[in-house]
């Protein structure tokens, strides 16, 4: 038997008179072992009952603590004690946003510590949710409104009145529901305790007047309920006891001490409605603003929604519109389409009126934001807690991935399309902000493209292992050469990849050839399938041996002799811009020598020229390139001159070769302008 407790028992805060409320579970099925066998919840209901009359029940020397159980599943007309089980699927299917208030401040003081932390493992996704959660906000104010009705003197009440107790615990909870699932700090249940954390998270001001208020009404509550030992929340009458309690604080008469206690209600009211009130309107729109607003609410009143979500969404509108220009905010328009039926985004912008502002701002920046908004709302929640951004490397790519990474296949797939849009998200907002360069954000879409690739290429060996078995050809074993931008490490938001496959082995067994082809068909499935986030990467393999008649993949020994007999002039060409992106350090070295052979072979000079200005006029025709024919000829420079001079073979990057060229009087500077296009990352 597990017994829970919840409100003041679970965070540690009774009060001298509280009541204990309690929820008992168990964790399975079964039968007692006596001669009267008892399923397990007639059992723990029966033991149950015990605890309560050992606690609840008056003698002649008093009762322990009071008991209230109405917390259990389903409340009083639920089963006293249930299973686990029972209890996880209460809160997934029938849970109410209240008993998310109540559970986030449950603790166990009776059971097995294990068996413990599987329920908080089951719970706490009830509780907390990954995303930002304000439909708390408008939750928790409703729930509030409700107890205040039913109280006649509700301002005579420290616990239930404007500015009390229950208000501070609203606050906290509020907040810590908000962003708990992102924070974990922010999952504890002491409210004092909590209010430091939430301080430090930057969620409520720094000047710790809220917990000033709430540990000076919670003594104030202390002393009334210590006067006759009741549950009460009333001042006591007595004029003795008001002495009492003004000596206790300090207070010279009764009248100070009323201008106190409203003086720390007052402070805990103006947080409250800063937090509960609905967004208004603190400016006055112009005619012109407010016939742009009603042309932009036309298609919104039609959808049907709440009354109340369509009164946020022209309160949003028209904030937007106070904020931006009409072109941006017939943009974001469309992003607010698209969250319609998210109530808690439109919350969050009506709320943070950093990210609604951030958002606008972006949208008036660049396309990309536009676009990338409207299409994953679920972006708007990086806006809200901004960081400055931080290199990407294989290490902190590797620690946030293992983080997450789930097991099935679907989700590991959908999981990474967002992981890799997540990681784009930051990286185009660290170029937006002049946090990092041109050179610098093309460089670190090229790591994150390289660290995608690596981690589909073991998740795949691994497929094949567990399907086929064990054929003797390693993941290490595999060589990826990337050709154009992921070689050049240039790539921006939209660049494919154009990738050739080479096994490290000097032949491929039937059983280790059929292994590697699915292998590669499963590399090429989790790259290229469409899903809810798109895809990871389109593919472009055209440049692997023979073409799109070629082979998937190829041995070292038959890709050498292909580049050093077979290949066509414009394929040496490709080979400038090539790179092993996949690859130990061993076989990034034989790539290298390999390319430095091919490139510094001899040729024909005016074949180069043909062969390469051809080549450039089919992809102008085939709008891929746009007239830059300097680049193409800078290439063939290199292959018509790295025989006599192999230094040109050291780089990869065109602009540098143009110099080289230049210093090497090959090439005039007149004749060619710089060819390295500085490529807009979100392209």
């Amino acid at each position: 038997m597990l017994i829970w407790a919840l409100g003041k028992l679970g965070t540690r805060e009774l009060n001298y008179s509280s009541d204990v409320d309690l929820v008992f579970l168990y964790s399975q099925a079964g039968v007692s072992d006596g001669q009267r066998c008892l399923d397990a919840s007639s059992y723990f209901a029966r033991l149950g009952q015990k605890v309560i009359k050992l606690l609840d029940h008056f003698t002649q020397d008093g009762q322990v603590y009071r008991v209230d159980m109405r917390l259990r599943p389903f409340g009083s007309a639920g089963p006293l004690a249930c299973s686990v089980a029972a209890l996880q699927q209460y809160l997934q299917y029938e849970g109410r946003e209240w008993e998310r208030f109540a559970w986030m401040r449950a603790r166990l003081v009776s059971g097995n510590l294990n068996m413990a932390e599987e329920v908080n493992s089951r719970i706490t996704p009830f509780i907390y949710r990954k995303h930002l959660d304000y439909t708390v906000f408008s939750a928790l104010a409703k729930i509030k409104c409700e107890i205040a009705d039913q109280l006649d003197y509700v301002d005579d009440d420290l616990k239930q009145g404007t500015g009390g107790i229950r208000a501070v615990e609203f606050i906290v909870q509020s907040l810590q529901l908000v962003f708990g699932g992102r924070n974990e700090s922010l999952q504890g249940t002491a409210i004092s305790e909590q209010i430091q954390q939430l301080i430090k998270a930057g969620k409520l001001p720094g000047d710790d007047v809220l917990n000033q208020a709430w540990l000076w009404l919670r003594k104030l509550e202390n002393i009334s309920q210590a006067t006759a030992d009741q549950s009460t929340h009333q001042i006591p009458n007595n004029p003795v006891v008001k002495q009492v309690i003004c000596d206790s604080f300090g207070c010279k008469s009764w009248n100070e001490m009323a201008v106190a206690i409203e003086h720390q209600r007052l402070q805990v009211e103006n947080l409250f409605i800063q937090l509960f009130a609905e967004a208004e309107n603190q400016q006055q729109i112009t005619d012109v603003q407010r016939q742009q607003l009603h042309v932009l609410m036309q298609d919104i009143t039609n959808k049907r929604l709440p009354r109340k979500r369509q009164d946020s969404v022209e309160q949003l509108l028209q904030n937007s519109l106070q904020m931006a220009s009409e072109e941006t905010v017939q943009n974001f328009l469309l992003l607010v389409k698209k969250i319609l039926t998210r109530p808690n985004y439109i919350l969050m912008l009506l709320k943070e009126t950093n990210v609604h502002q951030s958002v606008l701002s972006l949208m008036a920046k660049h396309p990309y934001f536009v676009g990338v908004l409207q299409d994953n709302p679920a972006l708007l929640e990086q806006l809200f807690e901004r960081e400055a951004f931080t290199l990407f490397t294989v290490e902190n790519l590797t620690s946030t991935w293992q983080a997450q990474a789930p097991d099935e296949v679907e989700e590991w797939m959908e999981a990474l399309r967002y992981f890799k849009l997540f990681h784009q998200f930051k990286l185009m907002l660290a170029w937006s902000e002049k946090q990092i360069n041109q050179q610098q954000t093309t460089q670190q879409m090229t790591v994150l493209a390289t660290f995608i690739l690596a981690e589909v290429v073991r998740y795949s060996h691994q497929e094949m292992l567990q399907k086929i078995g064990d054929s003797g050809v390693a993941a290490n074993q595999l060589i990826i050469i990337a050709y154009g931008s992921a070689a050049t490490e240039q790539m921006t938001v939209g660049s494919d990849l154009d990738l050739v496959f080479i096994v490290d082995k000097a032949q491929l067994s039937p059983d280790a050839y059929m292994f590697t082809q699915k292998w590669l068909r499963r590399i090429i499935h989790h790259l290229t399938t469409p899903m809810y986030h798109g895809k990871l990467y389109e593919l472009d393999m055209q440049l692997r041996p023979n073409g799109n008649s070629g082979a998937l993949v190829t041995t070292k020994k038959e890709f050498a002799h292909y580049q050093s007999t077979q290949a066509w002039i414009w394929e040496h060409a490709a080979m400038i811009k090539s790179r092993a992106i996949y690859a130990t350090d061993q076989q990034a070295q034989w790539h290298l020598l390999l390319r430095a052979e091919i490139l510094q072979q001899q040729r024909d000079a005016k074949a180069v020229d043909e062969a390469l200005d051809e080549m450039a006029i089919k992809l102008e025709h085939m709008h891929k390139l746009k007239a830059h024919h300097a680049e193409f000829k800078v290439m063939a420079e290199v292959l018509k001159n790295s025989h006599r001079f192999p230094s040109l073979t050291n780089s990869f990057e065109l602009n540098v070769l143009r110099q080289q060229l230049i210093e090497l009087k090959l090439l005039n500077p007149s004749d060619v302008p710089t060819v390295a296009n500085k490529k807009d990352p979100a392209s």
